[in-house]
């Protein structure tokens, strides 16, 4: 069974731009732009802790910040201002 995570920086985008792409043996990561609103979706096998997110133990949240934050710029012409991340592991989630 696979367990869904969730990004959100600042909210999320009720619509948007989503681009799709894979890291290492993880397809289907979505991110969703809209100015100033992002979220990161992926599922995988292996259930992992809030630490392993929010320590970028995980190697594909640090390169999905990254790209996030590269669409943002280019997709919106400004930066991104974070004032808020929220992140959902399965239904579960932390600020």
């Amino acid at each position: 069974m696979k367990t869904k995570y969730k990004i959100i920086l600042n909210e999320e985008p009720k619509e948007g731009t989503t681009y799709l792409y894979k890291f290492g043996h993880t397809p289907g990561i979505k991110i969703n732009v809209i100015r100033q609103e992002i979220s990161i979706e992926f599922e995988m096998t292996v259930k992992k802790s809030f630490e392993d997110i929010s320590e970028l133990k995980l190697l594909l949240v640090p390169d999905a910040l990254r790209k996030a934050h590269l669409l943002h710029a280019l997709d919106k012409n400004e930066a991104l201002k974070i004032n808020e991340i929220i992140v959902f592991i399965g239904e579960e989630s932390r600020h």
